[in-house]
């Protein structure tokens, strides 16, 4: 299954609530809060292809403090055919996926790997320009405490 890969120290602050960056280990690493959703946005090219379906974000994390609770991220995707006759300098982001509750690792440090099936993909064709907004969502229940550190991510895909 081809993937594209999402840079931890690529990608672009959004205006409002961005995540932090930092390095551990020398490892890049996104930090969203357990306090107020942030998120954090790449844009990219889809590759050329007949065609392209079955999108899933492939998201490792790991939590700086805790131990138990819950995390959910929130993955929104905006698609841009070029020449397509639509103006790119307005947002208009597909409803978001959610991961839903997925509970962080009993040991400190350790990653855990969630999927997020991207059924509300704005009908992304081959050779779009697409962004990817993801978002740490604080209103799940039993919130975990502290930052989550997002360490690495990917889009996966099928293409024919």
């Amino acid at each position: 299954m081809p993937a594209i890969n999402l840079p931890i120290e690529g990608g672009s602050h959004v205006a409002a609530n961005p995540a932090g960056r930092s390095w551990f280990n020398d490892n890049p690493q996104l930090l969203f809060d357990d306090t107020i959703t942030e998120s954090h946005r790449w844009n990219l090219r889809i590759p050329s292809a007949a065609s392209v379906s079955g999108f899933v974000a492939k998201l490792q994390f790991k939590m700086a403090t805790a131990a138990t609770g819950n995390i959910e991220f929130a993955v929104q995707l905006m698609a841009h055919t070029p020449d397509g006759g639509v103006s790119l300098n307005v947002n208009s982001f597909d409803t978001a996926n959610s991961s839903g509750a997925v509970v962080v690792a009993a040991v400190l440090g350790d990653t855990i790997e969630v999927s997020v099936p991207l059924t509300n993909d704005d009908g992304i064709q081959p050779g779009d320009w697409l962004a990817i907004h993801i978002a740490r969502l604080v209103s799940v229940g039993g919130n975990a405490a502290g930052d989550l550190q997002l360490v690495a991510g990917t889009i996966e895909y099928t293409s024919t």
